[in-house]
């Protein structure tokens, strides 16, 4: 089993920041989220958030690290390397016994993310928020038609 772990770079959604990243890599105003893509066996990558942010003009994605030797890039890059190790360990841990895992149940292991509820389960949430806003005879409440054709709709 084959495990690839890389850090890019991920630029805010403003349309100022797309248009200068596309003008010169050497954005120097902007402050980027780095990312870490993973993959496993070739699979599609996917990208997690390592709530880590620095200036594009500080990193190198030759070496995928900041470039600068100040003290805030070698804390960045410690971190960093410690994200990699983290997850070669995790990575080895639920490979020991020959299992095959996916990179999704990777990321999911590392980061402990719950699954998002089922649409189902949120639209019984918000019938039931819609159901005690028919007693409330106020500007906010609604008629027992209205929570019917709600109840219908899903």
């Amino acid at each position: 089993m084959y495990l690839s772990i890389n850090f890019r770079l991920r630029l805010s959604k403003s349309k100022t920041s797309k248009k200068a990243a596309k003008i010169s890599k050497n954005i120097t105003d902007e402050i980027a989220t780095i990312r870490c893509v993973v993959s496993v066996n070739s699979e599609s990558e996917v990208p997690f958030s390592t709530k880590i942010y620095v200036k594009p003009s500080d990193w190198s994605q030759d070496v995928q690290r900041c470039k600068l030797s100040y003290e805030l890039a070698k804390t960045i890059n410690r971190r960093l390397d410690g994200i990699e190790k983290d997850l070669e360990e995790l990575f080895e841990e639920l490979t020991r016994y020959g299992d095959t895992i996916s990179t999704h149940e990777l990321i999911k292991a590392y980061t402990n993310v719950e699954e998002p509820p089922l649409a189902l389960a949120l639209w019984e949430k918000y019938l039931k928020i819609q159901k005690e806003r028919i007693e409330d005879s106020g500007k906010n409440g609604i008629t027992e038609g209205t929570y019917i054709k709600y109840e219908k709709a899903f």
